[in-house]
Order: C-alpha cells, then sequence, then structure tokens
C-alpha cells in the first residue's frame, strides 16, 4: 500500500520508506526527518515483499502520481538521525564527480545489549569488495540507478542486498562518497530482523554475492 506522509512544492528529493505488513514508523525516526531544511517528498510503501521490492514499488507510485525527482533515499523506520543529515547528503550528491552513484554518512548500530557498533569510512573499493560497510540509507542518483538495472531484489541475498547494489554500482564505474561532516544516524538491532540473523546465515549470503557480484 502506497501512502504519502510528506510533499512539497519543489521537492529536491524523495524519501521512500519501505515497510513489511504491520509495521510502523518509529517517532523519533519521523523526528528527525523533519529536522531537514531541504525540501523533500516523503512516502511509504506497505507490502510482503523485501525491502528492495518496497522501495521500487514505492518510486514507481510516487512517479506515477507525481513526477520522478533525480535524487532518492530509502530511509528505514526506526533509525534516528543527527539534525540537518539529508540536507549535507543532499548538498553532497549535487556537488559530486559524476562517476559518484550515491552518497551515504557514518552510522552506528546499537546491540541488544547496549554495545555500539560504528561503521565510519572513506570510500575505498577494496574495502567494499570484501565486505560492506555502507548503509542502505544513502542518497542514490536515480540516473545512475536505473542505467545499472534498479536495485538487487532476489531473496537469495537477503541480508546483504544493499551490498549487492553498491557492488552492482561498482561493476558500472560508480562510486559512493562519504560527507564531509560528521552528522550520522544511530540504529536498533532488532531480533528477527534480517542483520540479526546469525552467522551462518551471513556465511551463506556472503558467499553467494562473492560469486555473483565479485567473482565474475
Amino acid at each position: 500500500m502506497f501512502k504519502v506522509l510528506k510533499k512539497s512544492k519543489n521537492p529536491k528529493f524523495v524519501i521512500v520508506t519501505p515497510l513489511k505488513v504491520g509495521d510502523k514508523i518509529h517517532t523519533q525516526t519521523k523526528k528527525s526527518i523533519r529536522r531537514n531544511d531541504t525540501e523533500f517528498d516523503w512516502v511509504t510503501y506497505e507490502g510482503h515483499n523485501n525491502i528492495p521490492v518496497n522501495t521500487e514499488l514505492g518510486l514507481y507510485c510516487y512517479d506515477q502520481e507525481f513526477q520522478k525527482i533525480q535524487y532518492m533515499i530509502k530511509i528505514d523506520n526506526d533509525i534516528y538521525m543527527d539534525n540537518n543529515l539529508l540536507d549535507d547528503m543532499y548538498h553532497t550528491i549535487i556537488n559530486a564527480d559524476d562517476n559518484v552513484g550515491y552518497v551515504y554518512c557514518p552510522f552506528t548500530y546499537i546491540a541488544y545489549d547496549g554495545a555500539e557498533m560504528l561503521f565510519d569510512y572513506p570510500f575505498n573499493k577494496k574495502k567494499l569488495l570484501d565486505s560492506n560497510y555502507i548503509s542502505s540509507n544513502s542518497m542514490i542518483n536515480r540516473n545512475m540507478l536505473e542505467e545499472i538495472g534498479g536495485f538487487v531484489v532476489d531473496n537469495k541475498y537477503v541480508r546483504l542486498l544493499d551490498w549487492c547494489l553498491w557492488l552492482k554500482m561498482l561493476k558500472h564505474g560508480y562510486i559512493g562518497q562519504r560527507i564531509s561532516s560528521d552528522k550520522s544516524f544511530t540504529t536498533p538491532l532488532v531480533e528477527g530482523n534480517v542483520s540479526s540473523r546469525g552467522f551462518d546465515d551471513y556465511v551463506i549470503k556472503r558467499d553467494r554475492v562473492i560469486e555473483d557480484f565479485i567473482n565474475i
């Protein structure tokens, strides 16, 4: 189900929040999204699909109802962003080189026991080929996204679908760029979330990604 949460007169980017059926957007997420100055539109798509599929469906419905905007960002329903983080991401991507397909920021996972895991690295091709350190909550140039054939949506890679997308971008000559500021977001590692599955599941998915996106 498609829903418009915010419509601006002159949006510079569109936010898509994909939801599993029954999921709600956390209050802290709503507050942090609104603490930005750049005009943007915000939509959700709720359905029995994986996250990239719901994101693509949200974009499709948005384009049909309004018009295509060059920049988009998928925002999860449970993250808390620093003030003006989206402003920084937008200003970074519109001033980026022609080979930059997306921009990203530092982020921190908060585990069940309160332990924090920070991911904060400049873009490095070799590091990306080894493992993912870039969040799916990154701002994307849709021209590049369409050129490479869109998101990776195959359930065989679920848990690492964002890594697949960044590797797909890399294959087509597009890189990411970290924002210049230290603004970031935090997200809890929720039990039952795909990111919280065990190590054996991770190894299986990682082997598939390596075989299909790196060793080709």
